[in-house]
């Protein structure tokens, strides 16, 4: 025989109720720790003392934030492709050249003029960056600037492997232990 009360199944439903929003709580903290890596990660690939650009390297990558229940991490900047992605022909070796060319990453030494397909190339700026050489200046003030490209700096690639299973578990047994 079972007898059921409706006390007793009001109570369960208390004690089940406090246990999803506890269980809700702990999984927007996991994410929110793993983000933060991830964050800590892509500002290092992104910063302009590390990362090798022949320009003015405009990254700026952006605190988590969340929309809805997803949490965003992101970077703007004009830069943005050619230092994640790499420039010149000289470079080729991103290591997920499909995600490379869902997000429209040129293939190295396509952009522009192509001039990229045969190191090294010039460039009219005004910012040779950590991978460029000022030629000469013209009349305007601009730079005749020379590189041979810039490695990939990985910065969000590197920031998404944050994510891989057996961090993700370890990251998730101290929160949850917590």
């Amino acid at each position: 025989m079972v007898k059921l009360s409706c006390t007793g199944l009001s109570e369960t439903i208390k004690v089940i109720s406090a246990i999803a929003n506890s269980v809700e709580a702990k999984m927007k903290a996991l994410l929110e720790a793993l983000m933060q890596e991830g964050y800590e990660v892509a500002s290092a690939g992104f910063d302009r003392s590390v990362a090798v650009y022949a320009g003015t390297n405009d990254v700026q990558v952006y605190t988590p934030r969340w929309d809805g229940d997803t949490l965003i991490l992101e970077a703007h900047g004009n830069a943005v492709g050619f230092i994640e992605f790499g420039t010149g022909k000289h470079y080729e070796d991103y290591p997920d050249m499909e995600m490379a060319s869902r997000v429209g990453a040129v293939a190295h030494g396509e952009y522009g003029k192509k001039k990229g397909r045969k190191p090294p190339w010039v460039y009219v700026g005004t910012d040779a960056g950590n991978a460029g050489f000022i030629k000469h200046k013209k009349d305007d003030g601009t730079y005749v600037i020379e590189t041979i490209g810039n490695p990939p700096a990985r910065a969000m690639y590197n920031a998404s492997k944050k994510f891989d299973e057996e961090h993700v578990v370890e990251l998730a047994r101290k929160v949850f232990n917590d």
